[in-house]
């Protein structure tokens, strides 16, 4: 086993990659300023730093969307890894992966709903503003989850092959994902759901990238030698032409041959691939793994507090604004990781031996 492989599955917690923790933390920032920054700026007519990122970053580079594809490919890359990674660690159940997940992302759900519905009321009883709900037909950043949800049930639906053979496993999961897409491009019934998981083509590419670059290790099996970058590179070309096909094909109006949605996410694989060579170079940090910590509850924060904020700071410069944007976001997400999130972990637990002792 090489030293850099022996990084990776060196402990039973994937918190310990601490490359997994910078890019989450890069891709929170970057999603973030996309959701917030240019929004806000745009509201109130003060669009000149918006310019000047446009015209010297963006445009230069052929970025979409102020970096929003760009972070949001990073968390899916991050989510397949990390599948992949828990899975080689500690083998589990499709109930306990099920429970796990649900308690991964519900709660923090259910609490910004909360949060956002009484926020809303109140401001509209002292304001009298005209606050339209927006939760869940108006918070873009929820799309992602429904990728993740109906790509964990494909997951479960391959973990007895993963269980085996993680290579193979993977393998599944991709023809599977792609027989699913071209039949929700024949069926118009089903190309809702075809549309949705044709961005989960990230995401295996996530564990393909483990199963390359550290062997797929399985406990009890013989190690194998980690695989080079180089070679995860080649099979990065190889997949770029089955995802910008795919994705193309069910958002021909956003996604067209004449935009850089290609770049935008091969920019993203590049920085996946670049932080996972640098992990043994990277120090520890206190302030980059909290903010991995929270980036999920900040992700699904911040535009309920753009829609609660911006009508009633009418007052406020734009960069203000922004600010108070994610500072209300991280206040949400600490509130959930230091009071609500052992009672969930506890729920969790119950919820799992109540299965062993069945």
């Amino acid at each position: 086993m090489t030293k850099s492989t022996q990084r990776v599955l060196m402990t039973d917690r994937q918190t310990n990659v601490q490359s997994l923790h910078y890019l989450r933390a890069i891709a929170m920032i970057l999603v973030t300023y996309d959701h917030v920054y240019p929004g806000v700026y745009v509201e109130r007519g003060l669009d000149i730093p918006i310019t000047f990122v446009e015209r010297y970053i963006l445009w230069p580079l052929s970025i979409v969307q102020h970096f929003g594809f760009f972070g949001v490919v990073i968390f899916f890359l991050i989510s397949g890894y990390v599948l992949l990674l828990s899975e080689v660690q500690r083998p589990v159940s499709g109930y306990a992966f099920a429970v796990k997940r649900f308690f991964r992302l519900v709660p923090p759900i259910l609490l910004s709903l909360v949060v956002y519905h009484l926020l809303r009321a109140g401001v509209r009883l002292v304001c009298e503003s005209n606050i339209q709900p927006m939760y869940f037909a108006g918070n873009g950043a929820l799309w992602t989850v429904k990728v993740e949800v109906l790509f964990y049930a494909l997951f479960v639906c391959c973990l007895p092959l993963i269980k085996h053979r993680v290579l193979l496993g993977v393998l599944a999961m991709l023809g599977a994902n792609w027989l699913i897409c071209q039949i929700g491009l024949l069926i118009p019934a089903l190309f809702t759901l075809g549309q949705t998981l044709s961005y989960g083509f990230y995401i295996i590419l996530g564990g393909l990238v483990f199963c390359i670059h550290t062997g797929g290790q399985l406990p009890g099996q013989p190690n194998r030698r980690g695989r080079p970058l180089l070679l995860v590179l080649i099979a990065v070309l190889l997949w770029y032409c089955i995802v910008r096909y795919n994705i193309i094909a069910y958002n021909p109006e956003t996604y067209n041959t004449g935009n850089s949605f290609g770049v935008s996410a091969m920019y993203a694989i590049l920085f996946f691939l670049v932080f996972l060579a640098a992990e043994k170079r990277l120090p520890y940090s206190q302030f980059i793994n909290t903010a991995s910590r929270y980036s999920y509850g900040i992700y699904l924060n911040q535009l309920p507090f753009r829609a609660l904020l911006l009508p009633v700071a009418t007052e406020l410069p734009g960069g203000v604004i922004a600010i108070l944007i994610v500072a209300a976001s991280i206040v949400v997400t600490a509130l959930y990781e230091n009071k609500l999130a052992a009672p969930c972990k506890k729920m969790q637990e119950i919820m799992l031996s109540w299965r062993l002792m069945k």
